[in-house]
């Protein structure tokens, strides 16, 4: 994808350049290479492990999304679904989940089936119309027209932007309009036909009556604000009429493996607001202690400081519980303390990339560094890293798979086995196909295609380049005789029962693994899907607060670029995946504090604050 594609033209008129050629054949113009880059297999691993700790993984990304061809200049957003390359490395999941265990709620409910069958039910006494309510309130039907609506809902709140033309927005309006009435309608449906009482034991109904209520208070609200009946903070309303997207959540009823997974988070909200009341308490007794200690520390010309600025400070105790939770997240606390050793800096992967380039670069002693110099230098700090990070893994505890197949073993003894009416040459093909020595050829086989292909770098000779093509021709064919072989010995139904991944069958400890992992795939999956609706529903939060934020040069910005900002739910979406890899978050909040939209001007500091809890609450 990306070989010998991340170089690019430095020079005055760069923009003009399309080719390493006229590059080349100008002035003041260089042809040079990205620090990180794929051009052969050290350099990709090594790009590979910065993405897989996500120090810096945007500059790569859009490095990659820029490439267009081999000695061909970058162009800006030239294709961005290669970003999907770097996205899917970063979301391959670390550890495997275990399975939910409900067995003790589903037999609470089986009884309480049982026990309701001798009951009357709670509707035996309801008039005919209630009844007739109450029928059509709890049809699935009526679920999933909701759904639909709902879905709808979602929809139009995801087409909101900045700038945006006047007729979307009055569209836009008329459609919230419209939802506010269904779902008031619905709150009022549910309430005669259920009663308040049954009515409020579901918690999915206390979620929607909140938000109906939300809802309403909003309404009235931006009614006095237009009339200036009564003077309201707009920003108060936003947040009110944004936070109808939590209605996203029933979608879940829908969704019984992710309802099930978060029911297990709010349950455990209770001992995560502990512990998090435990780390504030932390936090505070060192903001007293900085505010204390370091309060003094001044800034100037003569004194310049390289962590220290407008938005991190002990002057105060609220700057200084902001800088103390920077420090935490590891941003900038080296340039904040700067006498800790360097080896600290890399077991916190603070500026370590920094670090293990000034090495690799290094030449000799009174020798001027020359880039790229040794990259074996790299597997000192790698292996720090990640002697540093190794986590204890407990074994894989596999004796009932084991036990299994020793039955079925025992079980086929007694039986024909299926290959007992093959002809004889079919037979003869099928002992050579399982047998041992063949699965041996063939795993050298792969190894030595391995091998080939981690030859390739940039640029390649044309000798060598023929070779590797010739070598490529060599292994397919032989691919594809194994795959013809195995199809007429084994038959096609049972041949794709078979493992695809070949190499695992000789490694049995990675094969339980891999099995493992497949069996947690369901719950990988519902695990992702809940995140994404997080995200989701943060990403139409932020372009509801923070769309109208502007870049200038009055008004530099520390995080908001062309890259990343609120305008639309798109690059929001992306915005807030930097933020969860902990990619210039802070960066992004200071420019967030400063937003000014309150009517009069000035400093808005109910701005701020909201500005503060929402990404303090998503990190």
């Amino acid at each position: 994808l990306f070989k010998g594609k991340f170089y690019y033209c430095e020079g005055p008129l760069a923009h003009n350049i399309t080719t390493r050629q006229q590059c080349e054949a100008m002035s003041n113009h260089r042809w040079q290479n990205q620090q990180y880059n794929f051009d052969n297999l050290g350099q990709a691993l090594l790009t590979l492990f910065v993405l897989a700790l996500k120090d810096g993984w945007i500059q790569i990304m859009y490095n990659g999304i820029d490439a267009v061809d081999v000695e061909m200049q970058p162009i800006k957003n030239y294709s961005e679904a290669k970003s999907i390359y770097f996205i899917s490395f970063i979301l391959i999941p670390k550890k495997n989940l275990k399975k939910l265990e409900r067995k003790q709620n589903m037999q609470k409910k089986l009884e309480r089936k049982q026990r309701l069958m001798h009951e009357l039910p709670y509707y035996a006494h309801y008039s005919p119309w209630r009844k007739c309510l109450h029928d059509l309130c709890i049809s699935k039907y009526f679920d999933l027209i909701i759904t639909v609506i709902i879905c709808f809902n979602v929809i139009t709140m995801s087409l909101e932007y900045y700038p945006m033309p006047s007729d979307l927005d009055k569209f836009l309006g008329y459609c919230n309009y419209i939802f506010r009435f269904v779902f008031l309608l619905e709150f009022i449906w549910k309430i005669v036909a259920l009663g308040p009482s049954r009515y409020f034991q579901d918690k999915w109904n206390q979620l929607d009556s909140f938000i109906v209520l939300l809802s309403i208070a909003g309404t009235v609200m931006e009614t006095m604000l237009n009339r200036h009946i009564f003077p309201i903070n707009s920003t108060l309303i936003r947040v009110i009429r944004v936070l109808r997207i939590v209605r996203v959540l029933k979608l879940l009823k829908m969704a019984t493996g992710i309802q099930a997974l978060l029911d297990t988070v709010i349950q455990a909200i209770p001992q995560a607001g502990n512990l998090g009341l435990l780390s504030f308490l932390f936090f505070f007794i060192f903001a007293i202690l900085g505010v204390e200690l370091f309060g003094k520390l001044d800034c100037n010309e003569e004194q310049p400081c390289n962590g220290l600025n407008k938005h991190a400070h002990f002057k105060n105790s609220g700057i200084a519980l902001l800088t103390l939770f920077r420090i935490a997240t590891g941003d900038s606390w080296n340039s904040i303390m700067k006498a800790l050793l360097t080896l600290f800096f890399l077991a916190l992967r603070d500026g370590w990339i920094q670090i293990m380039y000034n090495s690799i670069d290094a030449v000799d002693v009174d020798m001027q560094p020359i880039k790229n110099y040794s990259e074996a230098k790299s597997i000192y700090f790698i292996s720090f890293i990640l002697i540093l990070n190794k986590n204890s893994k407990k074994e894989l505890e596999i004796k009932q798979n084991m036990q299994k197949k020793l039955e079925r073993k025992q079980r086929l003894m007694h039986e024909l086995p299926y290959y007992a009416h093959f002809s004889p040459w079919r037979k003869h093909l099928h002992d050579l196909c399982i047998s041992k020595y063949f699965v041996l050829i063939i795993a050298v086989i792969i190894g030595f295609n391995v091998i080939t292909m981690s030859l390739e770098f940039y640029p390649t000779p044309f000798d060598l380049d023929k070779l590797l093509e010739y070598c490529n021709y060599v292994f397919t064919f032989v691919f594809l005789l194994e795959f013809i072989w195995k199809i007429v010995a084994l038959g096609s139904s049972r041949y794709f029962k078979d493992k695809i991944l070949k190499l695992l069958k000789m490694a049995k400890g990675i094969q339980a693994l891999l099995d493992t992992v497949m069996q947690a795939l369901p719950q990988v999956g519902n695990l992702g899907l809940l995140f994404f609706l997080f995200f989701f529903i943060f990403t139409i939060l932020g372009v509801e607060l923070f769309g109208k934020s502007e870049c200038s040069e009055e008004q530099p910005c520390s995080g908001l670029n062309k890259h990343a900002h609120f305008k639309n739910s798109g690059i929001a979406l992306l915005t807030l995946f930097r933020i969860a890899t902990g990619d210039n978050w802070n960066g992004i909040m200071k420019d967030t504090l400063r937003q000014d939209d309150s009517p009069r001007g000035g400093k808005n500091y109910f701005m701020t604050i909201i500005s503060f809890i929402y990404l303090f609450s998503f990190l």
